[in-house]
Order: C-alpha cells, then structure tokens, then sequence
C-alpha cells in the first residue's frame, strides 16, 4: 500500500511534465488542479513517512 502511493505521486509528477511539454493548454486547466493537490499529499505523506521510522 505504501510503495503504491508512493508510486501514484511519481506518475503523476511524470504525467505533470508529459502535459506541461506537449499540451499548455491541459497544463493550465484540469492537470494543473490536480497536481496543486497531489503536491499537498506528498508533502503531508513524506512527512508522515519520515516521522514513522
């Protein structure tokens, strides 16, 4: 469960970049909004890994 959130956030990073290089226009909308999000979990979830071991 760990490693596959873990993995999640990495896809979307790369899925971040894929649309940032080769459609603005997705970047600026719906991509850009989840990725604002998903960079907040990361933070907390880092975090939380980092304080649990």
């Amino acid at each position: 469960m760990l490693s596959g959130v873990k993995f999640a956030a990495h896809l979307n990073a790369a899925n971040f970049k894929f649309n940032h290089k080769f459609n603005a226009g997705f970047y600026r909308s719906e991509q850009a909004k989840m990725n604002r999000r998903g960079q907040i979990y990361s933070i907390i979830f880092l975090k939380n890994t980092k304080d649990s071991r």
